[in-house]
């Protein structure tokens, strides 16, 4: 299918009001399912014009809730999608695992897989959406790949193909040496607390600042934006991980690697050249091995000098990652731009203060 980027896409503009203004109108951002593993409420936002536009599911990264995902679902709303954002078990606004509220947290990696699936086929694919594409980042990008591979049950036959943020199918630090800390930690009864190489809180003021030795964004005016949401919402705040889940973070790099070669439908990998979170040669790897002895199903391309959140980077490393996500949605599933809306993509304009 010939794709043509529109030039919304091209030449962003960063406008906070359209994007406030977008999710006020066209937004719902009450949906609640309970987690058939455990009863556990999830969160879950979309902007659903009709059943009949194609859907894409949005997969966000470890401590991201959907409010940050405002931009990201407005610009894709624009292009014709329904737009579904999953907040993750222990993350968000969905329901948490421990008392204290700030600690990332899952007792298997594969309950984010199992609840992505769930989410899929008992909300999304019953709305009636013909096709569906997933769109995953960092965190949610690793479930959508485990999802893909099958780990959790069949994929959903109306599920078209998925592109890849920056996915955590990687960790820098994943060695013997840290794997053996975790595993002492853990047996020291300290599996569900951070470990003491890595114990923080949110920090608001860190939260608004690019600082120099910045990992993931260099627009400020994104990271303020975000950081009043989460003002606004602090009940969706996170702080570090705990000794579990980065053990089981770590564990998932290996799961995803032995099973690519089950991946059925088309993958596109965004890597960020510049990304010191996750581990870029996992994802080339991951991309290989689904390739093996087949017809590409993966196809890996790197935005060079982006650091890690792609979606919320400044223009010139956003704009080329959204080209290539936007050119491979149409061509699996070919949206089409809707009258929803169709504000420009951001530009780093001053933002307003405490926008809602």
């Amino acid at each position: 299918m010939a794709t043509v980027v529109t030039p919304s896409i091209v030449e962003p503009a960063f406008d906070p009001g359209t994007v406030v203004g977008f999710w006020s109108r066209a937004v719902v951002a009450g949906g609640r399912f309970s987690s058939r593993i455990d009863a556990l409420e999830l969160r879950y936002a979309s902007s659903v014009p009709g059943a009949d536009l194609p859907a894409l599911v949005i997969a966000s990264g470890r401590t991201e809730a959907f409010i940050k995902y405002k931009e990201v679902v407005r610009d894709f709303a624009s292009l014709g999608y329904a737009v579904y954002v999953l907040d993750h078990r222990g993350q968000g606004l969905s329901g948490r695992l421990l008392s204290d509220p700030q600690i990332g947290h899952v007792e298997q990696f594969q309950h984010y897989v199992e609840d992505l699936h769930q989410f899929v086929e008992e909300i999304v694919a019953t709305a009636g959406h013909s096709r569906i594409a997933l769109l995953g980042h960092s965190m949610g990008g690793a479930a959508i790949a485990a999802y893909l591979t099958g780990l959790a049950g069949p994929v959903h036959g109306h599920v078209a193909g998925a592109a890849l943020s920056a996915p955590m199918i990687g960790i820098p630090g994943n060695n013997w040496l840290t794997r053996g800390v975790l595993k002492l930690l853990t047996w020291l009864g300290r599996g569900d607390v951070p470990p003491p190489f890595m114990n923080y809180r949110y920090d608001e003021a860190a939260a608004r600042t690019v600082a120099d030795d910045e990992p993931c964004t260099r627009s400020g005016a994104r990271k303020r934006f975000i950081a009043d949401q989460y003002t606004a919402h602090a009940d969706a705040q996170l702080g570090a991980p705990s000794t579990r889940w980065i053990t089981q973070a770590f564990g998932v790099s290996r799961t995803l690697l032995e099973h690519a070669s089950e991946v059925r439908v088309p993958v596109l990998v965004v890597s960020a050249g510049a990304d010191p979170v996750v581990d870029n040669d996992a994802q080339l790897a991951f991309c290989v091995l689904s390739n093996a002895g087949r017809d590409e199903v993966c196809r890996h391309v790197t935005v060079p000098g982006a650091l890690h959140e792609l979606l919320m980077e400044t223009d010139r490393y956003r704009s080329e990652a959204l080209r290539h996500i936007t050119v491979f949605l149409d061509d699996i599933v070919g949206a089409q731009p809707s009258t929803v809306t169709r504000g420009a993509m951001s530009h780093d304009t001053p933002v307003p203060p405490n926008p809602q």
